[in-house]
């Protein structure tokens, strides 16, 4: 069975891996699941986001996509 908890450990000393472990379900980021969790959801998606922000070189130096 798989086990979030041992994933996170194999992972969390890994170079260039970030780890976060959200509340939810499979499905939690899916709006059609019954196992969605809006929270979750919007975090997942904001670290996203600052996941790309952080590592690709898409914005120039006045904020603006290249």
């Amino acid at each position: 069975m798989f086990n979030v908890d041992e994933l996170i450990l194999a992972l969390e000393n890994k170079h260039n891996v970030e780890v976060h472990k959200l509340n939810g379900q499979h499905g939690f980021s899916d709006p059609f699941s019954l196992k969605y969790n809006e929270a979750s959801a919007k975090k997942a998606f904001n670290q996203m986001l600052f996941f790309l922000w952080k590592h690709l070189d898409v914005f120039n130096s006045d904020g603006k996509a290249d």
